[in-house]
Formats: C-alpha cells, structure tokens, sequence
C-alpha cells in the first residue's frame, strides 16, 4: 500500500495500567494524569508536523509517494516522513525527554493527518473545477460533471461538507480559493496517542519522582490491557 493512501485504525481505551518491573497495579487517577500528559505531548508535536507541511508542495511530495532518489516511501507513515526528514523541522520541548516510540507515534498521526489532507484536496479540486452556477443546488448535468473528476467512493457528505467550506470562503472573501491549503483546513490534531498494534499494549511510562528535565533512565515499561476498542478510523 503507497503512502499517499488512507489507513484504517481501531482506538481503544485503557482503565488501568500494569508496571512491568515490579507489576504494581496503575489507578485511573494516576494513569489519567500521566497518559494525559503523553496524549498532549503528542498532540503538539503532530500539528506542528503537519502545520511544517500544510502546502501544495508537499501534498505534491506525498502524493507522488517518492523520495528524493527517487525511492518509494514506505507505507508506514512515520517511516515516511523519516524517509522524507520532514520531523526534523520539529523542536522538540525544552527539557523534556521525548523517546523514540513516543515521537514515531506522533510521526505516524501526522503522516495519516496529511494523507487525509491528499484526500480532500482531491475533492475541493474537482468541485472548483466544476463550480456550479448555485452551489447551495446542483443541476443534473453539474452533478454529472462533478462526479467525472472524483475518485470512486466519495460520499455525498464529503461533497457537502467541502462545498460549505468552499462557500464560507467565497463569502468572506469574495473569491473562490486556490485549494486546500488556503481554506484553512488544516486538521486540528486530536489528543490521543497513536501507536503500531504490535507496541500497542506497551508503551514508556515518564518516571516523574525526579525534577525535570525528565531523563532516559526515568522511564518505565507500563502494560495498559484495553477495555474498549473501536474502529476502524482514520
């Protein structure tokens, strides 16, 4: 499967955590507070990859689906911004030590948040190329044109909701847009942790018994067995 695809993902939720090196129980007081602050970490470094790469140049990038060499990007989407050094515009919190699975996760969300991005584009391209006479209605033959130019399985709500956003730019602007990228859908990235099904069940736990800034060796394996699990997603 190319990069520039979208991907299916199933959240879950977890109640309670499990220290692996002395197996003491986690309570959902403290495992509220300590995923918390992981879920907004990762939170802030995904918009602000997706935000580094929210234009047309690099949607171009993404959608071609190769690198510099012209090597084709894995379909792992933290391996592909890697591939692609694109995480590298990304500073990292002062005095915070970020490990590497934390910010692979955070990488993965973003890659998914610009395929997402590849896939909208799609859609308020053709519907700018077929604008209609009153966008609020659709004649027969202006539904006919618009749906010529989309991909297969683009539902009706899509259209709608890309038309409004379309609309709500021609009436403060007075024109129609370029594109995506200046509508102002840049999409707001939830605060939830992503990680690979197979390290899903075990993720690095921040020791805070020390001051900050928090080190390598102040972290803990914690095994969170999920209760409720829904998808897929996006």
């Amino acid at each position: 499967m190319g990069v520039a695809r979208l991907m299916a993902t199933a959240t879950c939720t977890a109640f309670r955590g499990v220290l692996e090196s002395s197996g003491e129980r986690v309570g959902q007081g403290l495992l509220f507070e300590r995923v918390g602050f992981w879920a907004r970490l990762s939170q802030a470094l995904t918009g602000a990859l997706v935000a580094s790469r929210w234009d047309e140049d690099s949607l171009d990038v993404l959608a071609a689906g190769a690198d510099e060499r012209g090597e084709a990007l894995p379909s792992k989407g933290w391996m592909a911004m890697r591939r692609l050094d694109w995480p590298q515009a990304v500073t990292l919190p002062a005095g915070v030590y970020v490990s590497d699975r934390v910010r692979r996760g955070a990488e993965e969300y973003a890659a998914r948040a610009l395929r997402l991005a590849l896939h909208r584009r799609t859609i308020v391209t053709a519907i700018l190329a077929t604008w209609p006479t009153d966008p609020r209605r659709r004649t027969e033959a202006e539904w006919a044109a618009l749906r010529k130019l989309l991909p297969a399985g683009v539902s009706g709500a899509e259209i709608r909701n890309r038309t409004r956003q379309i609309r709500a730019y021609v009436a403060e602007h007075g024109y129609r847009p370029a594109g995506l990228c200046v509508l102002g859908d840049r999409r707001r990235s939830a605060s939830w942790c992503c990680l690979p099904r197979w390290t899903a069940s075990r993720s690095p736990w921040p020791g805070w018994t020390r001051p900050p800034p928090v080190c390598v060796s102040s972290f803990r394996c914690v095994r969170l067995p999920p209760r409720a699990v829904t998808g897929p997603g996006t």
